[in-house]
């Protein structure tokens, strides 16, 4: 499934996709490492190299799973079951 946003133009694009918790692995909003175990969000372009942007999920607004305030989110699948 494709999904279309628009990305701020102040937000690092990168051409590599390194794992989290590699020091390469940085939030193209923040700037800050991604660590292992934190929420992550990636998206990548269509162009010719391929762009990667990454996320740490609280700087696109998401909350953790501790902060949700439903049951929406299922620990087997890791993710949130939208309806």
């Amino acid at each position: 499934m494709h999904q279309i946003f628009f990305l701020p133009p102040t937000d690092t694009y990168f051409t590599d996709s390194p794992s989290t918790c590699d020091p390469a692995c940085l939030c193209s909003h923040c700037g800050q490492i991604i660590h292992a175990g934190q929420n992550i969000v990636r998206g990548w372009t269509d162009e010719t190299p391929r762009r990667e942007y990454r996320y740490h999920a609280r700087c696109l607004g998401f909350k953790s799973r501790d902060e949700l305030a439903c049951d929406c989110f299922d620990e087997t699948r890791g993710s949130a079951n939208v309806r």
